[in-house]
């Protein structure tokens, strides 16, 4: 799968992997450990704060549709603060 297809899964709520990027169908992961974004109570909570690397934050992070968590969450943290 490309990227594309995994975050579409994802929004699906549906599993799916390419190289760097994960769908558990319900958590989006970024080198299999960085959360980007989680299904929560039935809509999608995006990582708020500094991405792990430049090709997550340009990459992994855009076209993720969902709402910005309100906690920030520091960039070596693996767990989005929802």
């Amino acid at each position: 799968m490309t990227n594309e297809q995994v975050k579409q899964a994802f929004m699906r709520g549906e599993s799916g992997r390419s190289t760097n990027l994960v769908s558990t169908g319900e958590v989006l992961l970024s080198y299999g450990w960085w959360e980007v974004a989680r299904w929560v109570n039935g809509s999608i909570i995006l990582r708020n704060g500094p991405a792990y690397s430049m090709t997550t934050a340009t990459k992994h992070r855009s076209g993720v549709l969902g709402v910005r968590a309100i906690a920030i969450t520091p960039s070596h943290v693996g767990h989005i603060n929802v």
